[in-house]
């Protein structure tokens, strides 16, 4: 049955089956729940049910946002398909700062210096008018900053050098050899810097910066006694005892967040809606599911007991050492 001949009640029960569906493989959750809350809202505005038609285009403002996160990771990588559906969700609320801060780090990637600082700018501005939910963690906020200086510095090296080929007699020369040597100069201290602190390093021990070549090196020849999660643009790979094994996304997430936060903040319903940027806590039954299925990829890698249960929240075994790697564009749930 098409979403458009599907009464409220049905596509209530599509939302459930598609949310279901990115917990086992997000590529064919997402884009079918951007559908059906776009036929959600035009059946409430139809009906002219106004807390109904906003309630809704929250889902689906976070849905956009998650799709165009989830776009960019891994064998999916589909920058201008992660775009599209960063700018649909800033169409539909002008208060975006994480859409913005994201659209920011796709164009740097692709050095498209001018729309990565405008974006930057951007999610800078709005992070103290905008709902918490939509706004910047600190890490994020100072990404954003260095980020857009960088930005900057290549706009106007770029600017500069199109400058100079032009063919005129007589034009004024703003910065000159040494300033423009200057400038170069602190391009390229600023992208040895951004560099170094590609990915965020959290273990046992703390957490530091480290560059996308260390991340490789660790995970190229990983601690057997250690468990390493490893989100990196291939996707997301778990290694322990000599064995590894590709998480899906969703999955990962899950796993991170037991890792790095289960000590403090066990893992039940209320961590898992967080996770998923849903509005109210997960059933019982569906943290249970999350768990059971994350518990047979650990099974591949020799950590089968690594998860405990305690009533209906879940703990990371403390006595396993770790290392998780992640680009400090991920927001990690705290």
């Amino acid at each position: 049955m098409r979403l458009r001949d599907m009464t409220i009640d049905e596509l209530i029960d599509e939302e459930e089956r598609l949310q279901d569906l990115i917990e086992e493989d997000g590529r064919y959750g997402y884009s079918g729940l951007v559908q059906v809350y776009e036929a959600m809202i035009k059946r409430y505005k139809r009906d002219r049910e106004r807390e109904s038609v906003s309630f809704v285009e929250k889902k689906l403002i976070q849905n956009l946002i998650n799709y165009g996160a989830y776009l960019k990771m891994g064998n999916e990588k589909r920058t201008r398909d992660a775009i599209d559906s960063l700018q649909k969700a800033i169409a539909l609320h002008n208060r975006l700062p994480v859409a913005h801060y994201r659209l920011g780090f796709l164009y740097s990637r692709d050095h498209h210096y001018t729309e990565a600082a405008s974006h930057f700018d951007k999610a800078i501005d709005l992070q103290q008018i905008a709902k918490e939910i939509y706004r910047l963690d600190e890490r994020q906020l100072y990404y954003a900053h260095l980020y857009e200086i960088n930005s900057c510095l290549h706009q106007a090296y770029e600017t500069y050098q199109k400058m100079n080929s032009l063919d005129l007699e007589e034009r004024y020369d703003p910065l000159g050899s040494e300033g423009m040597s200057a400038l170069y100069e602190r391009l390229l201290e600023s992208d040895a810097y951004l560099a170094n602190r590609e990915f965020v390093k959290v273990t046992n021990e703390g957490e530091e910066y480290c560059s996308k070549a260390e991340c490789e090196e660790i995970a190229g020849n990983p601690d057997p006694d250690r468990v390493v999660l490893y989100f990196n643009d291939r996707g997301v790979e778990l290694f322990h005892g000599n064995l590894s094994t590709h998480l899906q996304f969703t999955r990962a997430d899950v796993l991170r967040d037991l890792i790095l936060y289960s000590g403090k903040h066990p893992f039940d319903g209320e961590r898992l809606a967080k996770l998923r940027d849903r509005l109210e806590p997960s059933s019982n039954s569906t943290v249970t599911q999350n768990i059971s299925r994350l518990r047979r990829q650990l099974e591949d890698v020799g950590l089968s007991e690594a998860i405990e249960q305690r009533d209906h929240k879940y703990f990371f075994r403390p006595d396993y050492p770790y290392t998780v790697l992640y680009r400090p564009d991920e927001k990690a749930s705290v």
